[in-house]
């Protein structure tokens, strides 16, 4: 799904992060050209403190309140329907690490938007800083191929725009007594990541200023290195695992997001970004 010709959809809540987000939506809106819709579905009456952050925006927007008697995920369907936007931005909920029975709303934001979801953190510009695409080079299925890729492109994108420097990281298994002769030293693990990343980047044409390669759990290693380079934007991919499963285990994007002080895009299955400006 290209990113140019649609429109970006802004959830605001008048919540945590919210003036960020925003802000984040109508920088992105003004560089790429696109229209900018505004879905409010905090507390009434709307828009209140924020209207000096409303005079600032794209100049291309509507404004939408949420109807009392629909659900904001039933809302959602219905937007996508009417004409499919590219990119939905939300102000990050900081308390996510709280204990809860249901998934914390950006989390099934996450597993049930059909678009890549930006969730943001902080006002600091993105220009100048570091676009860190985290991917799985050493996957085993075209599902995650695709992931990869649409990470990658995603990344470039924001980099290229914004004036960013492109890094990658990835996080690998474990060695295992057992396994073939490769799985069993850290050191041919990681080789394999490296050759297999800069193999990928190549046939993208991409050209990342480092790969961070390392040993997992991906939720400890990629929020380690994100938080360590200070990061403008992370831009993770998620299998969006729901239902029971779900609850369960929860999903690697979703502790990502949580463990890391930055941005954070995450794409879907199917999910594309290009530039078409």
């Amino acid at each position: 799904m290209p990113l140019a010709p649609n429109r970006i959809l802004v959830l605001l809540d008048g919540g945590s992060h919210c003036r960020e987000a925003l802000h984040r939506a109508g920088l992105i809106a003004g560089v790429i050209d696109v229209p900018l819709d505004l879905l409010w579905f905090g507390t009434r009456p709307a828009w209140e403190g924020m209207d000096d952050a409303l005079a600032q925006l794209h100049g291309d927007r509507t404004v939408h309140l949420l109807d009392p008697t629909a659900s904001l995920f039933e809302t959602l369907r219905n937007e996508w329907a009417r004409e499919p936007y590219s990119l939905l931005v939300k102000g990050c909920d900081p308390h996510h690490g709280e204990a809860t029975l249901t998934a914390p709303l950006d989390w099934r934001l996450l597993r049930e938007v059909p678009a890549p979801v930006l969730l943001v953190k902080r006002i600091e510009p993105w220009a100048g800083g570091c676009v860190l695409a985290a991917i799985n080079p050493l996957h085993d299925g075209p599902q995650q191929a695709a992931l990869d890729e649409s990470v990658l492109r995603a990344a470039d994108l924001v980099a290229t725009l914004v004036g960013a420097q492109l890094h990658t990281v990835v996080a690998t298994a474990p060695p295992m007594l057992g396994a073939k002769a490769e799985d069993q030293l850290a050191s041919l693990i990681a080789a394999r990541a490296r050759d297999a990343t800069q193999t990928l980047c190549q046939r993208l044409a991409l050209s990342p200023q480092q790969h961070h390669i390392g040993e997992g759990p991906a939720e400890f290693w990629i929020s380690q290195i994100s938080n360590d380079l200070n990061a403008a934007l992370l831009v993770i991919s998620t299998s969006a695992r729901r239902g029971v499963r779900g609850a369960l285990f929860g999903n690697t994007a979703e502790d990502i997001l949580d463990r890391t002080a930055t941005d954070v895009l995450v794409m879907r299955a199917g999910s594309v970004m290009t530039d078409q400006t």
